[in-house]
């Protein structure tokens, strides 16, 4: 299996594992969204923002709203005793089809996929200065 270490790993997940429960149910409380890749999976509160779709499939669309999160100042707690998985682990001959979807939509390949990102992505940045701009220095940068 092929995992992508940095965008699913959660800093004491071996000691989570381990540990047998909790009193209040909860491992990790208020952990704060500390690197633009990562891409924890989550149960939300109706009330956080929407989705920005102007990202292309592929490239940041789907981390994009946890950029948006740290900005407007949420941070994780992290359950015991709640798993939530999918059959999305890519295995070693998936990781090409989504390496190729990757570079399709650079900019050598596809200029037009590249320049949609890159505005999208310019867009972004100045939204969330607006809108949040108290926490500018708290959040990691989005990047490519």
């Amino acid at each position: 299996m092929w995992e992508y270490a940095r965008a699913h790993n959660i800093e004491g997940l071996s000691d989570w594992f381990d540990k047998n429960s909790t009193v209040d149910g909860l491992f990790a409380k208020d952990k704060q969204y500390d690197r633009a890749n990562w891409e924890p999976q989550f149960v939300s509160h109706w009330r956080i923002p929407f989705h920005d779709e102007s990202f292309p499939f592929q490239l940041r669309d789907n981390t994009v709203l946890r950029w948006e999160m740290c900005r407007a100042d949420y941070t994780i707690d992290i359950l015991d005793d709640v798993f939530m998985f999918h059959k999305g682990i890519k295995r070693q001959s998936s990781g090409g089809r989504t390496w190729a979807i990757q570079k399709r939509n650079t900019k050598k390949w596809s200029p037009s996929t590249h320049m949609r990102f890159v505005k999208a992505l310019e867009g972004f940045k100045a939204r969330m200065d607006k809108e949040y701009p108290n926490t500018k220095e708290k959040c990691p940068e989005p990047q490519r």
